[in-house]
């Protein structure tokens, strides 16, 4: 997985929510690739599917401050996403 292409288009098509499993977290909590990019646009990220733990919302928080992180199953995930 190519971070760079990943928030290059987010950049690009001015994303303003994402919504992913908890692997892929992991490879945008990289504060100076987000540094790099101007990712603003971004105001929620919902992690569903799995567990994903406190410690990843915290690093995830801290990486993307101007977003609201939410977690959850799968199932909450749809709904969490519109609210």
């Amino acid at each position: 997985m190519d971070v760079r292409i990943i928030k290059s288009e987010i950049v690009r098509i001015q994303v303003t929510k994402l919504l992913a499993v908890p692997v892929a977290p992991a490879y945008l909590i990289d504060a100076e690739l987000v540094r790099k990019y101007n990712v603003s646009t971004v105001q929620r990220i919902v992690v569903g599917g799995g567990v994903f733990g406190k410690e990843s919302a915290k690093r995830m928080q801290e990486t993307w401050p101007n977003a609201s992180i939410r977690t959850g199953m799968i199932e909450d995930s749809t709904r969490s996403t519109v609210l």
